[in-house]
């Protein structure tokens, strides 16, 4: 009897302790990508998630990323199953290649001006970041996150509406996305470049040149304050990379005067249009930015973004 009983209990505990099917079909999804076989990682993004990711033809152009995917780690913290849905808690880490972006781009950049071709840069930065994931000592992204899942035609498959979709993406990509999003390479303070006045000033994916500054103290474009004259600046924007959404928003481009002041502009006109294909002639744009200014304030034209001023522009007056 004794023996029956602990039995039962034996089975109890196992059923108790199985793991669900959505946890396994997310164990299985991870495994595809920590394979770094790029069939693998393709069929899984096809078919496992809502949306494929990776293509083919994507991970064939960036061959680097099967290595990163190598490196992910990841642990399950809690899973809730219920029917045909699933809630999966876990945390990740994976290589931060977002934080190598600056020196990648640099050594891209510099072959683009040699005249290499696109497919030459493309293989430059490939040999780049696979160096970078050799590094003992490479940084990493760690987070908790919780993802969906859901159960579609007898197979779960990760919901792209996930809380924590958007970012779960972003760990498994190396934060590389973010280098479209204009964001800082880490959470420290960004150091100001400073240029003068035709001087071109090249950033990590710009390069922007004050052409002149003229002044205006009549109602050239709109009733002026009084106190105040027009700023016209004229700039030329040169797109370097792919990767840059043309246009700029309004507040990047900002007048600082002497009292350390920042004025937006009140209009911007642009004159010509990216060409995409063309890396790195061909992208450029002139802008003129107009500035309603106090009288003799003007300082400097500054590119702010979210408080981080990244570059300084001496007018030379």
């Amino acid at each position: 009897m004794k023996k029956i009983i602990i039995l039962l209990f034996l089975l109890i505990l196992m059923s108790c302790s199985k793991t669900p099917e959505s946890q396994k079909a997310f164990e299985s999804i991870m495994a595809a990508l920590q394979s770094g076989n790029s069939e693998h990682v393709t069929k899984v993004s096809n078919e496992d998630l809502s949306s494929g990711t990776f293509k083919a033809s994507y991970l064939e152009q960036l061959p680097f990323y099967l290595e990163h995917f190598k490196k992910i780690k990841y642990k399950i913290i809690e899973v809730k199953e219920e029917n045909n849905t699933s809630t999966i808690k876990f945390s990740i880490e994976a290589p931060n290649l977002f934080e190598y972006a600056p020196e990648v781009f640099q050594k891209v950049l510099a072959a683009s001006y040699a005249g290499t071709t696109q497919e030459m840069a493309t293989k430059t930065m490939n040999n780049e970041y696979l160096e970078i994931l050799k590094k003992n000592n490479l940084k990493y992204v760690k987070k908790e996150l919780i993802l969906n899942m859901l159960k579609k035609d007898g197979k779960w498959i990760i919901d792209e509406n996930s809380p924590d979709i958007t970012e779960f993406t972003s760990i498994i990509i190396g934060r590389l996305d973010k280098l479209n999003n204009g964001e800082p390479a880490n959470n420290e303070k960004v150091e100001t470049k400073y240029f003068k006045k035709g001087e071109r000033g090249v950033l990590t994916l710009s390069a922007q040149t004050v052409l002149s500054v003229e002044f205006y103290e009549n109602a050239k474009y709109e009733k002026l304050r009084e106190g105040y004259e027009f700023v016209v600046i004229k700039l030329l924007k040169e797109n370097i990379t792919q990767d840059i959404i043309p246009g700029t928003p309004r507040g990047e481009y900002q007048i600082e005067t002497k009292d350390n002041i920042l004025i937006k502009p009140i209009y911007i006109y642009d004159f010509g249009e990216y060409n995409q294909e063309a890396i790195p002639s061909g992208n450029k744009i002139e802008q003129t930015l107009v500035y309603m200014v106090p009288k003799g304030q003007s300082k400097n034209l500054v590119i702010v973004d979210e408080g981080i001023k990244y570059a300084s522009f001496d007018l030379g007056l």
